[in-house]
């Protein structure tokens, strides 16, 4: 056989190869979609706030916001790099716009995009038909179908296709990379810097110790039917008892400085408890612990409460059962 011959020869393909490089394709594609919905999603939720959401609703959209920014940061290049490289080697070879693993897995994503705007769509007229503000779901519907709906009409059409696009291979890439380059920039506006995103991690670590102790002051009042008269007291006293107030909780976790809690004169079933905050609470995401608000400002905040009261006190001190803390 002949040099010439040789250099002519069709290569050999691995299947294996094929099936690494397709499968790591479409499944980065996966990834970067849902990240870029959670990330469009949570963006939507603070640039239109509605009324009746909790605040917990907001804690879960900013853990949205922070994965699915990290998300496509790290995943979408793949995709991207990925898909390029597999659109080449099609345009270099037409006859692997016939590989059987390509359509399996194309087929699969049409799938998913059918299942994804679906499921999508049952959440967001469940929501609406609860009284959700309509105006916010509509727009989140459109931003499902042009994410979603972009996807699978693409590879709807490359199904169809008998031949490559190259034209809108191109347009599909651009498309899809301006959208997650936004999707990065508005998020990253909306959740702060890390460093911001730190000292608000911080101050929600201030507020949950701060409803720890609420939380044993008031266990201690219905125990004994008076108020502990200072912070030490309620950690002795809830340490002897085994009282679940969390060791760690009576101290700021960045200054160690411990709070401050006094009780308020003429006043049995109410005391006044302090700490130093970094941030702002902006009233997005305003703290319910324990049915108190816990929203606040930036720098020294005290918090007046109330105990519950859930025994008959008037009969004395209710018996103590010990039990370890699991």
């Amino acid at each position: 056989m002949s040099p010439a011959s040789n250099a002519t020869a069709p290569r050999k393909r691995s299947h294996a190869r094929d099936f690494f490089m397709y499968l790591l394709t479409f499944v980065s594609l996966y990834v970067s979609a849902v990240s870029l919905w959670g990330v469009t999603a949570g963006i939507i939720n603070r640039l239109i706030p509605d009324i009746i959401d909790q605040p917990y609703y907001y804690s879960r959209s900013d853990a949205l916001f922070i994965s699915g920014i990290a998300f496509l940061i790290i995943v979408y290049p793949i995709f991207y790099i990925m898909n390029r490289k597999l659109q080449r080697e099609v345009a270099a070879d037409q006859a692997l716009a016939e590989s059987g693993i390509r359509k399996w897995l194309t087929y699969i994503t049409l799938l998913i995009s059918i299942g994804f705007l679906v499921g999508a769509g049952i959440g967001i007229l469940t929501q609406v038909i609860g009284g959700a503000f309509v105006v916010r779901f509509v727009i989140k519907a459109v931003a499902i179908i042009i994410i979603a709906g972009g996807i699978f009409g693409y590879y709807l059409h490359d199904v169809l296709s008998k031949t490559t696009d190259k034209q809108l291979q191109n347009l599909f890439s651009s498309v899809f990379t301006v959208l997650v380059v936004v999707g990065i920039i508005f998020g990253w506006m909306q959740i702060g810097s890390p460093a911001q995103q730190r000292l608000t991690r911080i101050d929600e670590q201030r507020i949950n110790d701060l409803s720890s102790i609420a939380s044993c002051a008031t266990t201690l009042y219905n125990q004994d039917g008076k108020l502990p008269a200072s912070l030490d007291e309620i950690r002795t006293i809830s340490k002897e008892r085994n009282v679940p107030c969390g060791e760690d909780n009576f101290s700021d976790p960045k200054t160690q400085q411990p709070y401050e809690y006094s009780l308020i004169p003429e006043q049995k079933t109410k005391y006044e408890i302090c700490g130093t905050f970094d941030t702002k609470d902006s009233g997005k995401m305003s703290y319910s612990n324990y049915g108190y608000d816990w929203s606040h400002d930036a720098g020294r905040q005290c918090f007046t409460r109330e105990v519950e009261i859930y025994n008959d006190v008037s009969k004395g001190p209710v018996p103590i059962i010990s039990r370890p803390i699991e």
